[in-house]
């Protein structure tokens, strides 16, 4: 027998068996794809991390702003006390409700009431400056009003001196007998603001 033991030859009788898998050692199969960690993008790193900037340093004014008695995180302060906006220091000393203003624009009815919020404001800056009635708001009955412009109260604040004081209201139209609640007080249209709460009486 010229085979060795073991060793049979394929019988050409018998069909091969053609999904038969090809032996692991078999150099034709390949090594198996690796898996890549996937990478952040720098540009994405880089957005991420001026987001982050961003919000720590507004966080830091933020911060620094409430403790000058400004800003979203500052509490309210009562009628009487100073609050400082700017170069303005204003005390709010009185509110009152009424009808219409004497001398107002164009003879304005309120569609709701006037509500006058007297205050004084002094300029401690080096030159003369405005105080904007535009920019100041009225928190009443869970909503926020814009001050109204009239005749009466517009020249009041007009080119405050440096040093000088300026006494004077600023008119709100809410609601008929809507709860009064704070007035922000604002130093220009783009400032942070300061809250007085105001009470009747």
């Amino acid at each position: 027998m010229s085979e060795r033991l073991g060793e049979m030859p394929p019988d050409p009788g018998l069909p091969q068996n053609p999904f038969t898998p090809p032996p692991h050692h078999d150099p034709s199969c390949g090594a198996p794809p690796s898996v890549q960690p996937r990478k952040h993008s720098r540009a994405f790193a880089f957005v991420m991390l001026c987001i982050g900037a961003v919000v720590g340093a507004l966080g830091v004014l933020g911060a620094i702003a409430a403790m000058d008695g400004y800003g979203p995180f500052a509490p309210q302060a009562p009628m009487g006390q100073v609050v400082t906006v700017g170069d303005f220091r204003i005390v709010v000393i009185a509110v009152e409700r009424q009808g219409p203003v004497e001398g107002m624009s164009a003879e304005l009815i309120p569609q709701g009431e006037f509500v006058l919020v007297r205050m004084s404001v002094q300029n401690t800056g080096s030159s003369a400056q405005t105080f904007a009635v535009a920019p100041q708001k009225l928190q009443a009955g869970g909503a926020e009003y814009d001050s109204v412009r009239v005749r009466e109260t517009g020249p009041t604040f007009d080119r405050i001196p440096p040093g000088g004081t300026a006494s004077g209201p600023i008119v709100f139209d809410v609601p008929e007998g809507a709860q009064l609640e704070a007035v922000e007080l604002h130093g220009s249209a783009f400032s942070w603001g300061a809250k007085v709460k105001v009470s009747e009486g």
